[in-house]
């Protein structure tokens, strides 16, 4: 029987072409992590409700994203890469995050 984390990555197709593509598109998503993080967490920043979840500090949180990227297009989609990924939810879940 198939692990949760195979099942998931079956469902969502992410077959050894699709983490090849993930791969080679690294070096040149990297490059960008930071600028796409500025602009995001900028936007994000800019609503009271979402604001108020970084108290003030949002570079912890721009690096914890970075990392998460980083092993995203990485595709090792690992045992703990999904523990990371439980985890995350977890968090958003504790700092009542919404979904959107």
């Amino acid at each position: 029987m198939a692990s949760e984390l195979d099942q998931r990555l079956g469902f969502l197709k992410l077959d050894a072409q699709a983490w090849d593509a993930l791969q080679r598109n690294l070096p040149v998503l990297e490059k960008n992590f930071d600028a796409i993080l500025e602009d995001f967490y900028g936007h994000l920043t800019q609503y009271p409700y979402l604001s108020e979840k970084f108290h003030g500090n949002v570079e912890p949180v721009k690096n914890k994203q970075k990392e998460h990227w980083r092993t995203l297009f990485s595709g090792e989609f690992s045992e703990q890469y999904y523990k990371n990924v439980q985890h995350i939810g977890d968090v958003h879940y504790k700092v009542q995050l919404p979904p959107q």
